[in-house]
């Protein structure tokens, strides 16, 4: 699929929590409901270091085709190897208890 890439990078917090093929399945019903993005700025940018393991946190306002959300990566960083930790959109005009799609 189009998000083999983006899948390949996904590290266990991602594959112990889907099914296989199932993180594939969400990027594409994001691609579908919100659209192609439009454009993307950084807001926020984060690293924090843990027994040899550096997460780094990416913030960004997005505008997709249909809808404009916030997105936040986590990606894990050990020996050398990145790993996708985390990918969440949310819609900033969301009451601020409402969950967070994923």
């Amino acid at each position: 699929s189009k998000f083999d890439a983006i899948v390949a990078t996904a590290g266990s917090d991602i594959t112990s929590t889907t099914r296989p093929g199932q993180f594939a399945e969400i990027l594409g019903g994001m691609r579908e409901q919100l659209g192609p993005v439009q454009s993307s700025e950084r807001t926020s940018f984060n690293v924090s270091m843990d027994n040899g393991v550096s997460t780094v946190e990416l913030l960004y306002d997005t505008k997709f085709a249909n809808a404009e959300r916030k997105e936040e990566f986590v990606w894990k960083v050990k020996d050398e190897t990145v790993q996708l930790a985390g990918w969440h959109v949310s819609d900033p005009n969301a009451p601020a208890d409402a969950e967070p799609a994923e």
